[in-house]
């Protein structure tokens, strides 16, 4: 990698567990890397110090505590100073870096607009709105979208030998993070989606006694509550894509396809997304503490009618 090609400073940016550290290591693997070439070439000594984080020539900045604190950084500077012990550049990775002191981010302001000769600088946010704008203004921003489905589920195969039928659960409520992924992986989380899908899924067939059940049994599972709303609101966005014809592959609940598609082709679409209106209203209710098991008492009933008519 050329030096005329590096910026002193980047922000990387977007939503938690979408890579953004990870590639934040990569790109300081290929400016140490000594075959330099454009890519790391992840073989040699430096590359993979870099990967395992015991590389001296790379630094991170992270928060202790709440916040970063204007200590670190004043350490930090003195390491900037000095050219690189062994590599090419001095590489600083800043984790969190919206949660920088406001007296941290004036003293790291002052580091990127007066960079030392080899150091490059990766901020790494998922609140970029929360960094000074003195701060944001001086790097060059890198925006990273949540992954798609396909995607996600091949980092979660090839990357972490998930086995396929897990990484499509885990990647049907992880929202494109693979961080979140891993995190449904750790515990009940894939079958207590597999169980609450197949409830909303036969909605229609419920009678009314049996729909207040669960909603009781649904508002007491207070842990989870908002993640059962946040499935449902799922769903029926898939039902949407699948009722307006749109391409199957952004449908989030793949291990569900043949039911969706059975559910969803024909329906009308109006009544969809006046039913992922009410979920979403009935989410946001949630979050300002309104009762729980009313909320979700009304919902399953005007949902499940919407089902009925359906036919599912």
């Amino acid at each position: 990698m050329t030096s005329d090609r590096v910026a002193h400073s980047y922000l990387f940016t977007g939503p938690e567990g979408v890579g953004k550290e990870r590639m934040a290591r990569t790109f300081f693997a290929a400016l140490q890397c000594v075959e330099q070439e454009a890519e790391a070439c992840g073989r040699c000594s430096p590359c993979e110090r870099v990967a395992r984080g015991v590389h001296p020539d790379v630094t991170v900045l992270e928060p202790d505590g709440r916040f970063i604190k204007i200590a670190a950084v004043r350490e930090l500077q003195k390491k900037t100073r000095y050219a690189p012990i062994e590599g090419r550049w001095k590489c600083i990775l800043v984790r969190e870096a919206d949660r920088l002191h406001e007296t941290a981010g004036n003293a790291l302001l002052k580091t990127l607009e007066e960079p030392a000769g080899k150091t490059v600088f990766v901020l790494v946010s998922s609140n970029p709105q929360l960094l000074l704008p003195t701060i944001t203004s001086r790097c060059q921003r890198v925006s990273f979208g949540a992954l798609s489905h396909g995607d996600l589920q091949g980092v979660l195969t090839g990357d972490h030998g998930v086995a396929p039928a897990d990484a499509i659960a885990a990647a049907g409520m992880a929202n494109g993070s693979v961080s979140a992924a891993l995190d449904a992986l750790d515990g009940d989380a894939v079958q207590f989606r597999s169980e609450w899908l197949g409830c909303i899924a036969s909605l229609g067939t419920h009678a009314p006694h049996t729909l207040l059940e669960i909603a009781d049994e649904v508002a007491g599972d207070k842990a989870r509550f908002e993640l059962h709303l946040e499935l449902l609101l799922l769903w029926y966005r898939d039902l949407l894509l699948v009722a307006g014809g749109a391409a199957l592959e952004g449908v989030a609940n793949q291990d569900h396809l043949e039911t969706l598609q059975r559910i969803g082709s024909g329906a009308n679409v109006d009544h969809l997304l006046t039913e992922v209106g009410l979920i979403a209203e009935s989410l946001a209710d949630r979050r300002f503490n309104v009762n729980a098991r009313l909320t979700l008492e009304r919902l399953l009933l005007r949902l499940s009618r919407g089902t009925a008519m359906r036919g599912a």
